[in-house]
């Protein structure tokens, strides 16, 4: 995917996958936090660093899994639609 790059930067398509989801998921659910460990381990596997160590993805993904909740939870009020 490095061909997606915005002026030189190439960005985590993942993490952006990751914060799509927690942004619009309902807030008894649990697929945001399934979303976030299973792309947090992936990226773990699938990137080659020897910056980082295993596991750094999924606790920085975790990371912004739990800021994001308590933000949209304590400041963010979403009209909830009704189907008739």
């Amino acid at each position: 995917m490095s061909q997606f790059n915005f002026w030189g930067i190439v960005p985590n398509y993942v993490l952006l996958f990751v914060i799509f989801i927690n942004i619009f998921e309902k807030q008894e659910g649990e697929i945001g936090l399934i979303v976030t460990l299973s792309g947090g381990i992936f990226m773990d596997i699938f990137s080659f660093s020897s910056i980082y160590f295993f596991g750094f993805y999924t606790i920085v993904f975790l990371l912004v899994y739990l800021i994001m909740r308590l933000f949209l939870r304590n400041y963010v009020q979403v009209p909830i639609i009704k189907q008739i």
